[in-house]
């Protein structure tokens, strides 16, 4: 039997803090119950706590494409099983060129994210994304 639908946890990880508010109202809106951080210290210990149906990462951070707290969420047995939207003002084919240049095992042993959407994203294309990963698991 599937939670009801205000049960539905999505870990929103975002340092910025209009983007937090976007992601909370839209998802609040959508019917999710979001559970906002704002760095990965913080996500790590809030998605032990919450237990999260997916994760909804930026993908920058502190003004750098920063694939460390991706990759944690992805090797820890924990959390490895979360569907992630990566989200990022880059476009993906940018970000992803960069990340297997620093880190040949991006797409190999680390596996892609399950969705990436540009910022802003649009709150329907957003919607739709969680609603279509949350179906899945």
């Amino acid at each position: 039997m599937k939670p009801d639908r205000d049960t539905i946890k999505v870990l929103v990880v975002d340092e910025d803090p209009e983007m937090r508010m976007f992601l909370s109202t839209v998802l609040s809106s959508g019917g999710f119950l979001p559970v906002i951080t704002e760095n990965g210290e913080e996500s790590l210990r809030r998605a032990a706590e919450e237990k999260p149906a997916i994760i909804i990462l930026d993908v920058m951070m502190s003004g750098r494409v920063n694939f460390q707290l991706y990759h944690s969420f992805r090797q820890d047995k924990k959390f490895r099983d979360i569907p992630v939207i990566m989200l990022s003002a880059l476009s993906r084919d940018t970000v992803f060129h960069f990340q297997k240049y620093q880190s040949p095992d991006f797409g190999n042993r680390v596996p892609e994210p399950d969705a990436y959407i540009e910022k802003p994203p649009e709150a329907d294309e957003l919607l739709d994304m969680v609603n279509r990963l949350v179906a899945v698991t």
